[in-house]
């Protein structure tokens, strides 16, 4: 992973669909996500990973307990995602202060990033995103954004694509 998804200081590890792992804080996600800050307040059995779509576990954790608390573990806990990372590191770059955000590849992409920011509960990168598929896409793919927005309940993108 890239910068800065690549902190050994990280105490948390979001393990994506194309086994891509990206170290974060868990306090960035406790404070972007209800879905996150939710799974962190809950007892994990030991020797166990998380898989967020459907709750389940895996081990991934090196012989250590899942301890969401203990900072000191630097062996990280893992969290299986079903994003692939290039969705994930956009839709995290959003919430990370001092990271730029680079614009999206194209409106699938964008559209992937919405999803997973709905999934997770992110409210404030959802409006980032609706911003930029407004700004980069309203334009050049109207009935596209237009049909996104009306799926995300983004009402002031749909009617400036309209």
């Amino acid at each position: 992973a890239q910068s800065p998804f690549d902190d050994l200081n990280a105490d948390i590890i979001l393990r994506t669909s194309d086994h891509v792992d990206l170290r974060v804080f868990r306090l960035i996600l406790i404070l972007s996500s209800p879905f996150f800050q939710s799974m962190f307040t809950l007892p994990q059995p030991p020797d166990a990973s998380v898989h967020a779509k459907s709750g389940t576990t895996n081990a991934h954790h090196d012989n250590h307990s899942t301890n969401w608390n203990s900072p000191s573990d630097r062996a990280a806990p893992s969290v299986d995602v079903p994003e692939d990372s290039q969705t994930l590191d956009t839709l995290l770059r959003m919430l990370y202060p001092n990271t730029p955000v680079p614009p999206f590849r194209d409106l699938h992409h964008a559209h992937h990033v919405a999803l997973a920011a709905s999934k997770y509960d992110m409210a404030a990168a959802l409006e980032v995103i609706a911003d930029g598929v407004q700004t980069q896409y309203a334009a050049s793919h109207p009935l596209d954004v237009y049909l996104i927005a009306c799926r995300m309940g983004w009402e002031d993108v749909a009617k400036a694509a309209a």
